[in-house]
């Protein structure tokens, strides 16, 4: 499916507790295949460092149910930085799209201290753009978004269903290496995040399978919950 030239998915969330990943995992399991990424452990973890500008226009977009939105991270898997990849997501309702590219270390360092790196921008135009961004809309990293995953997959119609665990932010640093992170955990939303991704239908099998969440389907993310957690934060510390 394309929206406005873009390749687009559908995406639908929903908040659920322990019990109900209980009764829904070997459901999935038994109907879907396991990623691939995941073969190891059975899940992996994700890390994401999202940028905002100084008028907090993603987070108030999210937060206001724009029907267009657009938000960029960089994200890591498993803590390491081999597979570190700059995200643009864009949302059209509930439509998503999606533009990357791979970063090393360097282009990472120079986003975190606001360094325009000439020799990136010149090999690749979603980089070029990404550093106008950061210089003309004053984008700053703000949150990061920490979670684990197991995903399953349905090859065939490419639809993915994951369920995102142990969601976490880190209050005291932006920097997705720092050796002197504090995590809090966010409270109010559930034991865990079901996401399920498609492209242009869900096959009904999965639909049965997933019916007992149709009626609570969650109009926030794991960035907004995250940082509404932080804001809170620093909230408190200032008035304090």
């Amino acid at each position: 499916m394309y929206f406005e030239g873009k390749q687009v998915r559908q995406e639908l969330k929903y908040a659920i507790s322990e019990y109900e990943y209980a009764c829904l995992r070997p459901r999935l399991a038994a109907a879907m295949t396991l990623d691939g990424n995941a073969a190891t452990a059975g899940e992996y973890r994700i890390t994401s460092l999202y940028f905002d500008n100084q008028q907090n226009d993603a987070f108030y977009e999210k937060e206001s149910g724009d029907y267009r939105r657009a938000k960029y991270r960089i994200r890591i898997y498993n803590g390491e930085n081999d597979m570190m990849r700059l995200e643009l997501k864009e949302k059209f309702g509930q439509s998503t799209a999606k533009t990357s590219c791979r970063i090393n270390p360097e282009i990472y360092q120079a986003v975190l201290q606001n360094r325009l790196l000439y020799e990136a921008v010149a090999e690749d135009p979603f980089l070029r753009l990404f550093f106008l961004k950061v210089k003309l809309e004053r984008l700053r990293p703000c949150v990061i978004v920490d979670y684990v995953r197991e995903p399953y997959i349905f090859q065939s119609c490419n639809v993915r269903i994951t369920f995102d665990k142990r969601l976490r932010t880190v209050v005291n640093s932006v920097d997705m290496f720092a050796s002197n992170q504090l995590y809090l955990t966010p409270s109010g939303y559930g034991d865990m995040i079901l996401e399920v991704k498609y492209d242009d239908y869900l096959p009904e099998f999965i639909r049965r399978l997933l019916a007992m969440k149709q009626q609570q389907k969650l109009a926030i993310s794991k960035y907004s919950i995250c940082r509404s957690t932080k804001n809170a934060l620093n909230w408190q510390e200032d008035v304090l």
